[in-house]
């Protein structure tokens, strides 16, 4: 099928750039700045020994510690949602899949973050889901996954972004994890065959995400500027040298904060 990527496609496409080395010294770094000074308990802090000799200090004079605060980093859920309609073809998805492989790689693989990877489009006027990854595999290999993608790529129809969201929402709000965030790679075009106001319906959905906050939700636009009016949370990824970048820009703001 011409949807489908060659398999050397996939090879060239999914060539160890190193992102997850990238996304862990991200990790290394906002780690090492959670500190905590002027505390009663923990390790000294020499610069606050001073205060142990002051008099007429209550409360002042013991704190004199430091301690780490334990980052709630880790303690989260992931699920991107990839949208595979018609209008995804070509450039669109070799972009949505480069995504895919490099945060498979670095929030699965390395930091073992729990990581769900979906995607969408419609089967005879139904809703259809792939499943690519699951939550909880715990490694997942490059070249599996985007086979996997590729083979998707074969089905692609219309797309129902709201009802797809809905979906990943729920999923994600069974979690138990602190925190929750849905990653949405679309071009922001909402279409479906079973006709109404899909573009109303599918913005309605994420408002009411947006507010309700037990999820953070963000929509990360493949070639397309329409997520712009979809999301409060939005990325452009316009060529493939952008995608590193927006990809590690991303995580750092809304997974390793």
């Amino acid at each position: 099928n011409s949807t489908a990527i060659k398999s050397s496609t996939i090879q060239h496409l999914t060539e160890n750039t190193g992102f997850a080395n990238k996304v862990r010294r991200l990790l290394e770094i906002e780690s090492k700045g959670k500190m905590q000074y002027g505390v009663k308990r923990g390790k000294i802090h020499a610069s606050n020994v001073y205060r142990v000799v002051l008099k007429d200090s209550p409360g002042y004079n013991e704190r004199i510690f430091k301690k780490k605060i334990k980052s709630s980093v880790l303690d989260s859920a992931v699920l991107i949602l990839g949208d595979i309609s018609g209008s995804m073809s070509g450039s669109k998805s070799e972009h949505l899949l480069v995504s895919f492989c490099h945060l498979s790689d670095a929030l699965g693989n390395a930091l073992h973050i729990p990581l769900e990877l979906l995607g969408f489009t419609e089967f005879e006027c139904r809703n259809a889901i792939f499943v690519w990854r699951k939550f909880n595999d715990t490694i997942l290999s490059r070249e599996k996954l985007a086979s996997r993608i590729s083979h998707s790529f074969n089905y692609m129809n219309q797309n129902a972004d709201g009802d797809s969201i809905i979906y990943a929402y729920y999923k994600l709000i069974q979690r138990k994890e602190k925190r929750k965030v849905l990653l949405v790679l679309s071009d922001g075009s909402p279409a479906t065959s079973r006709g109404g106001d899909v573009w109303g319906y599918t913005k309605n959905v994420i408002a009411a995400i947006e507010k309700d906050r037990r999820v953070d939700i963000l929509g990360i636009g493949i070639i397309d500027d329409n997520v712009k009016k979809l999301y409060k949370q939005h990325k452009v990824i316009k060529q493939i040298s952008e995608l590193e970048p927006a990809l590690l820009s991303i995580i750092e703001r809304k997974i390793l904060r």
